[in-house]
């Protein structure tokens, strides 16, 4: 695949995963959640990286599906700098919960990352070891 078609897919996979956690803060704010929705997307995007790094175990992996679902969607998707920002301005009145959402993101998106990834291996008949880790993708082209 050319360099060019990479980097389409990156910027078209990254356009639809902000759009989809744009979408999905926006309702989890709407039912009174607030920052809980920058957790959530956090946690499923790790959740579906350790699917997408169980799936690339598989040699009929498309080259497109890593450029376009790990780096593109799943980058856009997950925020590292909204739970930076929201814990750094966050009402003083609030600063139990932000330390609480500031120790329990990093817990929950290795646990989900690891759950992903057994799920996946469960689906599709790929043996996961949790005490060995998240398995090692092979290496065919484009970043996760």
């Amino acid at each position: 695949m050319s360099g060019g078609a990479v980097v389409l897919l990156v910027a078209l996979g990254g356009a639809v995963g902000s759009l989809l956690r744009w979408g999905l803060e926006g309702w989890v704010e709407a039912w009174g959640g607030g920052h809980v929705g920058t957790l959530l997307v956090n946690v499923l995007g790790c959740l579906i990286m350790g699917a997408l790094l169980t799936w690339r175990r598989l040699r009929s992996v498309p080259v497109w599906a890593p450029p376009l679902l790990g780096t593109g969607v799943l980058g856009g998707f997950t925020t590292f700098s909204g739970y930076a920002v929201w814990a750094r301005v966050v009402p003083s009145a609030e600063r139990t919960s932000a330390l609480v959402h500031l120790g329990l993101t990093p817990v929950l998106c290795l646990a989900a990352l690891a759950a992903g990834a057994l799920l996946a291996g469960r689906v599709l008949g790929i043996p996961v070891r949790p005490h060995h880790g998240i398995p090692t993708p092979p290496s065919h082209g484009g970043a996760p």
